[in-house]
């Protein structure tokens, strides 16, 4: 089933969603930092949204099935993130479906601006997208991670 594949590319792509931005806004302490992950093409890019020490926009390489790494202008971090739980469902009398997973996520390493960053925290991705050939990609996608947890930068 193509849909459901598409659907495990896409969650797992939709992780590195919650990655780092392009600015430093803190010293090297410990702070709570926030994550938004958005896209809505099943082949498009992955914007990221940092908001807390880390201020910036940016986007999501997958490099792995638990492994992303974000790049930006100020530097590249690398987390690792692991699925607690999951749910999928989908409507066949109005084509839609629904994905939603919560898990973990730790940041692993990290180049440039972000070359001491650790951090780890929760996230939660929601899904919903609409198409009724279940060997085609969905015809419109919506994917949304919010995550937090603390970080510090490091020096």
């Amino acid at each position: 089933m193509k849909l459901r594949a598409a659907m495990s590319v896409v969650a797992v792509t939709a992780m590195g969603a919650i990655g780092l931005g392009t600015g430093v806004a803190g010293a090297s302490g410990g702070s709570t930092q926030y994550f938004t992950g958005i896209q809505t093409s099943i082949d498009g890019p992955q914007t990221v949204v940092a908001a807390g020490p880390i201020a910036a926009t940016g986007t999501d390489q997958q490099v792995g099935a638990h492994r992303d790494n974000f790049v930006f202008p100020d530097g590249v971090v690398t987390i690792r993130h692991e699925a607690l739980t999951h749910s999928q469902s989908f409507d066949q009398r109005t084509c839609v479906g629904k994905f939603s997973e919560t898990g973990t996520y730790s940041l692993i390493h990290g180049t440039g601006a972000y070359a001491h960053v650790t951090g780890s925290g929760k996230y939660k991705f929601l899904g919903i997208f609409a198409g009724c050939d279940k060997n085609e990609p969905p015809t419109s996608v919506s994917f949304v991670i919010q995550a937090h947890g603390p970080i510090t930068l490091g020096s």
